[in-house]
């Protein structure tokens, strides 16, 4: 027989959060598309020059930026949840909430 222990906690947890990837094509869906195509080395990213599609086809950016903002929190958030659930003691927790707030600038998003 399994037995319980219930109690209340509360506390803060900060983490720090950058680098999420966001489509900015609605053609190109967030989920498992983006993931086939990883790693990605944000790192060395350059800032986008014309040059580099000449020749090519390519799609002009149909998420706008403040869309693709919102993209990245909801990740975040998700994220943020899931490191709180770990970082609780035992196996199980009931009714976790978890209240999520960005700092001023925005999360940095590519």
């Amino acid at each position: 027989m399994q037995e319980t222990e219930w109690w209340p906690l509360a506390g803060r947890h900060h983490r720090f959060y950058s680098g999420y990837l966001v489509s900015a094509s609605k053609g190109l869906p967030q989920g498992e598309s983006l993931l086939r195509i990883q790693p990605f080395q944000l790192p060395a990213l350059k800032r986008y020059e014309p040059y580099f599609l000449a020749g090519w086809l390519a799609e002009e950016y149909s998420v706008v930026r403040d869309e693709a903002l919102e993209i990245c929190r909801q990740e975040f958030q998700r994220q943020e949840q899931a490191n709180v659930a770990q970082f609780m003691p035992g196996d199980t927790q009931s009714g976790l909430q978890v209240h999520t707030e960005f700092g001023t600038s925005a999360p940095t998003c590519a």
